[in-house]
């Protein structure tokens, strides 16, 4: 015997857990209506079987149970119970017993096949005493048991008529099961057979449909309990995390009164009962200027807007502030109308603080680099001291404050300046010109006298003025040069007109900064010996190098010039016209150079002594340099020159000798230094607010760390080319000095590629006319630094 009745049933529930004891005021009452010539014990069997599928726990062993007697009665062979499945439309064997038992059960059969669909979809009993004489057979059947049936009945199991029921389709049946009894024998039924089954389908049928509609109603009582347990355990737990929340939780209406709220919400605020803040505005808990911004966050929300989050100040019940992320969202009902808002603040006060202290700290070092920065670059103490006093006063939040080196017994004479008060910078907004002076005097007096750090208030001043003023706290610390006292640094405690403490970690900064002030002035004093000490030995290099220089550069012309006068006034030789000219040509050719030498020294010098004052004019390039390059072409005709201009105006505000000077300058040098029939290349460009004039040869080149050294005085690159060509080292130093003159630069620009003869490339501007040439570099950014 097999079963698989727990597995299958109409509604595809677990029959065995939904049987359960039906109300006997209905079903022990109930009889099932059979006809009144079956025999005694075959009633007997129906009345024991209706009793007991309406009473028993256990309907798959009692049908089990009945049908085996049933058989027995019948003297049949087999049983199958079969139940529609409404989720596939089919009908399933669920349970049956017989020598096809395990093949037949979980069989699928569609509604409208063969005797079993016929018997379900027609909700009639069929009889049949031949299989193979009766259409209604499905064959399917015998090929999946591999058994062939003698003789069967069919017996729908037929619905009740329930209130509101839907009538019978072909996808819901007015049967929802058959059960079928097989015989190997044909002809082995009667009509009594048949009404007994018929019988006992209608009882197992409201069996069944008992059961299972007391397996959905335990179904949906357990359901409801698992929700309702459900429910009160999200509550419990809702409930939980809200209290429990590190954020402060308030929940408000729709006009921004306050229903309900956490505990958090309560100390984050400073109260103690919520009764102190229910029913009161929302806006209570916020800082003033805070909830303009809290009336539109809500605003938006309740106008359908996402929920956002914004950095907020909230007012605690004692007056103090404090900051919170502040998040608020809309709760909605079941018809998704807007019923209240639910807003949250996390406390990032003690985060804000440490993030305040991180970046005062990160300002204070970055505030000590730039001063230990600009320590090391800027050799003026009036510059570095108001640097310094501007950085000090940026970082320390404060508006008064001064630097100042005292003007009595300077430290050393080159930290003094031309003015009154040497290396002074001073803020003390508010305070006269004569409270300022007194208090600078104080100030050297009491470091003088003690040498450590000062603390004091304005009002202890000893002047009759102080008492008139506001009080604010100075911090001054000495600065001391060769270890006497000889300037102060100090910071006054005042802030946007209001007093503001100085706090020890303050002045721990302002000591440190000091005593990397006074190691700067320090510095500056001893720099400023070693640089007249080094002037010193210049001015004696120089004059050694000008001396050989002249008495290499001299000698050579001058000697040509005493040999062909010589020649000329010999009387014993007969020179012809011819030799004649040429050592005239010569005389003529080596005075020029005399010439040129004295003339580059004494431009050299009135240039850089600012002797020299240039006469600016619109000065058209476009014009100027294809004139230059034409006339150099002519007397150099062993070079290709070639000149590319730009096509938008190149007028630059220049003195037309001096950079006729420079040019020639750059292409003399160009063609000495490059091989005969080379290339040489200019171009002129405008760069922003400069011309740019480039010069490139295919000469020698020069080395990248002598590219600066060239434009020295009296400096040469020596090879045993360059030593072979005449000069003195003074070209380019002269053209520096003029393009820096006008507020432009010149330099030796790279090439990109690494040739064996990358030639030289030298590069110059010169301001255009919207530029005033003495304040150039201010003006305008250029295009070297870009």
């Amino acid at each position: 015997m097999s079963t698989e009745l727990a597995a299958g049933s109409e509604d595809a529930l677990p029959l065995q857990l939904a049987v359960a004891p039906v109300d006997h005021h209905t079903s022990n009452k109930a009889t099932v209506a059979v006809p009144t010539s079956i025999p005694e014990p075959r009633l007997a069997l129906l009345h024991r079987a209706a009793v007991e599928l309406n009473s028993s726990l256990d309907l798959n062993a009692v049908l089990q149970t009945v049908l085996r007697e049933l058989t027995t009665i019948l003297r049949a062979d087999a049983w199958v119970v079969w139940l529609h499945d409404r989720a596939s439309n089919r009908i399933r064997c669920v349970l049956s017993e017989g020598p096809f038992s395990g093949s037949v059960l979980g069989l699928r059969v569609r509604p409208d096949e063969g005797a079993l669909g016929w018997a379900m979809t027609h909700g009639q009993s069929v009889r049949i005493d031949d299989p193979a004489t009766d259409a209604r057979y499905n064959e399917r059947i015998t090929e999946r048991v591999g058994y062939s049936p003698g003789s069967l009945l069919l017996a729908p199991l037929m619905r009740r008529g329930e209130a509101g029921q839907q009538p019978p389709t072909q996808d819901r049946p007015p049967a929802f099961g058959v059960i079928s009894v097989i015989s190997e024998h044909r002809s082995a039924f009667t009509d009594e057979d048949l009404n007994v089954l018929e019988a006992l389908a209608a009882a197992a049928a409201g069996a069944i449909q008992n059961a299972q509609l007391f397996s959905r109603a335990n179904e949906e009582v357990e359901q409801r309990r698992r929700v309702e347990r459900a429910l009160r355990h999200s509550e419990s737990q809702y409930r939980t995390m809200v209290e429990t929340s590190p954020d402060g939780i308030v929940v408000t209406d729709l006009n921004g009164i306050i229903s309900n709220c956490n505990l958090r919400a309560l100390q984050l605020h400073g109260f103690d009962h919520r009764t102190e803040v229910l029913g009161k505005s929302v806006l209570m808990l916020f800082a003033p200027d805070c909830r303009a911004r809290v009336l539109a966050l809500h605003r938006e929300i309740v106008e359908g807007h996402a929920p956002g989050e914004c950095e907020l100040s909230i007012l605690r019940k004692d007056g103090s502030i404090r900051a919170v992320i502040y998040t608020a969202s809309l709760v909605a009902g079941e018809d998704g109308n807007p019923l209240s808002i639910i807003g949250f603040s996390h406390d990032i006060t003690d985060r804000r603080q440490a993030e305040d202290a991180v970046r005062r700290h990160n300002q204070e070092l970055k505030t000590l680099n730039r001063i230990a920065t600009h320590i090391a670059q800027v050799r003026d103490v009036n510059t570095l001291l108001a640097t310094v006093l501007r950085l000090v006063m940026e970082v320390l939040e404060v508006d008064a404050g001064c630097a100042y080196l005292f003007s009595s017994a300077a430290p050393h004479r080159t930290l003094a300046t031309d003015a009154p008060v040497a290396g002074r910078d001073v803020v003390f907004p508010g305070l006269p010109d004569y409270a300022i002076a007194d208090l600078l005097k104080w100030l050297e007096r009491e470091l003088r006298s003690t040498g450590r750090l000062l603390v004091a208030n304005l009002h202890d001043v000893p002047f009759a003025w102080s008492s008139t003023i506001p009080s604010f706290e100075i911090s001054a610390v000495p600065l001391t040069v060769r270890g006497k006292v000889a300037g102060v640094l100090a910071i006054g405690g005042l802030r946007d007109i209001s007093p503001r403490p100085i706090r020890a970690q303050r002045r721990q900064l302002l000591s440190a900064i000091g005593h990397q002030v006074s190691v700067a002035a320090e510095n500056a004093a001893l720099a400023a010996e070693v640089s007249e000490m080094h002037v010193l030995r210049e001015m004696s290099k120089l004059r050694s190098e000008l001396v050989a220089a002249f008495s290499h550069d001299l000698r050579t012309p001058l000697g040509l010039i005493h040999m062909a006068c010589s020649t000329l006034q010999r009387d014993d030789i007969a020179l012809d016209a011819e030799l004649t000219a040429e050592l005239l040509e010569d005389i003529q050719t080596q005075s020029e150079r005399l010439s040129r030498l004295v003339d580059g020294i004494l431009d050299l010098g009135h240039l850089e002594s600012g002797q020299l004052r240039l006469d600016l004019v619109d000065l058209d390039m476009a014009t100027l340099v294809p004139q230059i390059c034409q006339e150099t072409s002519r007397a150099c005709p062993d070079h290709v020159i070639s000149v590319q201009l730009a096509e938008q105006p190149l007028i630059a505000w220049a003195d037309r000798d001096r950079v006729d000077q420079v040019m020639r300058n750059v292409l003399d040098n160009a063609t000495k230094y490059s091989p005969h029939g080379s290339a040489i290349a200019v171009s002129v460009l405008r760069d922003g607010h400069y011309v740019r004039v480039t010069v490139s040869d295919e000469g020698i080149g020069i080395p990248p760390d002598q590219r600066e050294l060239v434009f020295e005085r009296f400096y040469r690159i020596h090879t045993a080319f360059t030593d072979s060509i005449p000069g003195t080292g003074l070209g380019l130093a002269t053209c520096r000095t003029i393009v820096e003159a006008h507020g432009g630069k010149i330099w030796i620009q790279a090439h990109e590629d690494d040739r064996p003869f990358p030639g030289t490339t030298v590069v110059f501007t010169l301001p255009g006319p919207s530029l005033d040439p003495q304040m150039g570099r201010e003006q305008a950014t250029h295009p070297q630094s870009k």
